[in-house]
This record gives C-alpha cells, structure tokens and sequence, in this order.
C-alpha cells in the first residue's frame, strides 16, 4: 500500500526540522570547542531535548508507516488504527519532555549571560514553573485512563478514561505561557546594557527568535481545539495530522532557538578561515560598477600604491567605448584619488595613507582597467 500524501509530507517535515535541530546543536558544540569552554548543564539539557525530538521524528515515521496517519480511517485496518492511537499518545509526553529539557536550557543560559539578582531570580520563578508543568503533564498522562492501555484501545473491558480534551488544552495554553515569558524575560535587562542600539536590536533579534516557537504552540493549539469534534475523532488518522506535524515541530524549533545565541564563536572562526578570506579579497579587489556609473578599484598595500603611482607603465589607459572622450587613471586630477581604510591591518609605511587604498572616480566605464598582465 501506498503512503498517503500528507503522511510523506508530515515525515518531510519533520525530519527536516530534527536534522537543523541536530545541526543547531553541532554547531553549538562546536562553540563551545572553539572558546575552551567546559560542557554546562545548558549544553546537557539541550542534548537531552535532542533526544527526545528523535524519539518523537521516529515516532512519526512509524506511525505513517505502520500506523496509516494521512489515510483515511476507513481506508486503514484495526490494527494501524490501534499502533497510531499508541503512538501519539507515547508523541505526547515525548514533546512535554523535550519542550522542558529546551526550556531549562534556555533559561539556564540566560542566568549565566545576564547575572544580575533579580533577573536571575526570576530565572528560578520559570525554571520551577516549567517542571512543575511537566510533573502536572506526566501525572496526568498516567492518570487519565484506567487502565492505561485504553488511551489508545478502547476495546478493552471496563476500561475507561477521563475528558481528555481539557488536559490537553490546558497543556497547550500553559506551554504557550511559559514561551512567552522565556521570551520577554531578557529584554529588560538586555535594553539597560551600555551597548549601541544596533548590538541591542541585535541581540533582541536572536533572544526574540523564540517568538517562532510561540507561533508554534499557537497553532497547535488551534490544533488541538479543530480535533476535539467528534467528527474530527472519527476520521483520526487523518484529521490528526496538524496536531501531530506543530506538535514535532516546536521542539525541534525549540531546540534551534536555544543554541542561536551561541553561534557568534562559529561564524567568526568560519569567516577568517582561508576560503572566505580568499573570497572576501577577491570581492574587494574586484572594480564593481553602480548603475551611477561610480567605479572602485582597490589597488593594494600602500607600499604598492606608492611604488606603482610612480611607474607610469603600470596602469593601461581605459579604452574609449565612443566619442565622449573619457579620461584615462593617468590623466585624472588628483583630486579624483580617495584613500579609505578598507581593512584592519597593519599601517603602512607612507605617511597619512592606510594599508589599503581606494581609488573612485565618477566616470562613464565601459571596459575594466588592468595594471599589466593582471586585473586591478
């Protein structure tokens, strides 16, 4: 039998966001390696949620393949009906679990970045609200149907099971609770640091990220309430796909968002290494023309600049394209010539001249100049 098309599209998804979750937390290893830093609980804590975000991806997967989630209920057997039944409601402790593990992660973070009492206090606040929501999700998990096994097969004989709409909407609308207060947390302390406005909108923008994973949460709420109908619980493994596919993905965005604000290490050492120098020289020492017709051309160390603006034969005149009688660099008053500092390196030896120069002038370019046999 075939796979349904929002089955493969629910294992796509998910799979997906797991595989940037894990690359979020690569990454952050990464960082930690880069700055010599020990492994801390936030870093422990955010393995944890990995780990549960690919019990829950696996259990996705199975719960397609064998459980026929995206067919319609009429179109599955007993059985896939009563192994997808099992399956989501294993999914459902499984993204209370990493949803905590992501949470104290984050707040831990948070209390070791912004160290001041009554921030870090508040930390403390969160962090017991956030376990006291998963000991409250956990009891009622095991709790809410006697005996447990009737939470996914309700053939079972004097089996019965409490409303489980409610505990579940409950468990949405405080889990969305709690996102937004890990969100709002850092902000005020964050705008009375003595940092520019653009590092503080910077930093907001990574801490804010979150905001994403509240999106989440909402929409599966709104999830949660489309699938109470007993309409919807008639056709399950169809109408469950939306709870299932927010219900994977914010963990994994979750996890994502908590390993954001230590990627700086990364990127910095990613962009000194040879390859992106390489380029980044190549990109500066190019001439780039505006549509203006504003032309720059980087002629090197100062040294350089000194040695070859004396030697007349090293810059080749710019062809005229027609009768307008362009200028030549040699030919051009001096007070064409702008020096900028392009780079943070070492000064040069001419007096009043950075190490890189600059030359720009506003002409009408139609072919590149060169200096030889190579490109300026």
């Amino acid at each position: 039998m075939a796979l349904p098309g929002r089955g493969i599209l629910l294992v796509v998804l998910v799979s997906v966001f797991w595989a940037l979750a894990t690359i979020s937390v690569m990454v952050r290893v990464w960082s930690r390696w880069i700055k010599r830093q020990p492994m801390m609980f936030n870093d422990y804590a955010i393995f944890g949620a990995l780990l549960f975000t690919a019990g829950i991806a696996i259990s996705n997967i199975i719960a397609v393949a064998q459980g026929g989630i995206g067919s319609h209920l009429l179109e599955t057997t007993h059985d896939q009906q009563i192994a997808s039944q099992k399956i989501y409601t294993e999914v459902w402790i499984l993204q209370v679990v990493a949803n905590t593990f992501v949470r104290l992660s984050f707040l831990d973070l948070l209390r070791r970045i912004f160290k001041v009492r009554a921030f870090v206090n508040a930390v403390w606040v969160v962090m017991g609200l956030s376990i006291a929501y998963f000991v409250g999700c956990f009891i009622t998990f095991f709790a809410l149907c006697r005996p447990f096994a009737y939470n996914w097969d309700i053939t079972i004989k004097d089996g019965e099971c409490g409303d489980r709409y409610l505990p579940f909407l409950l468990s949405a609308i405080f889990n969305l609770l709690l996102d937004f207060a890990i969100i709002l947390l850092p902000l005020p302390v964050l705008w009375r640091l003595q940092l520019k406005t653009g590092k503080k909108i910077a930093l907001t923008a990574v801490f804010g990220v979150g905001i994403v994973v509240c999106v989440m949460t909402i929409l599966r709420t709104v999830a949660v309430v489309d699938f109470n109908p007993p309409s919807a619980k008639k056709d399950f493994t169809y109408t469950v796909f939306y709870d299932a596919l927010w219900s994977s993905l914010e963990p994994s965005l979750g996890v994502v968002n908590a390993c954001l604000p230590l990627f700086p290490p990364v990127m910095q050492s990613v962009g000194a290494s040879p390859f992106f120098s390489r380029l980044k020289s190549m990109l500066t020492n190019t001439g780039a023309v505006s549509s203006s017709g504003k032309a720059s051309y980087k002629l090197g160390s100062a040294s350089e600049w000194s040695s070859n603006h004396h030697n007349n034969q090293a810059w080749s005149k710019l062809k005229e394209s027609n009768a307008s009688g362009n200028q030549s660099i040699d030919t051009m008053p001096l007070t064409s010539i702008q020096a900028s500092n392009l780079g943070s390196g070492k000064r040069a030896t001419v007096p009043n001249v950075p190490y890189d120069i600059e030359i720009s002038h506003t002409i009408e370019v139609r072919e590149d100049m060169t200096r030889g046999p190579d490109r300026v």
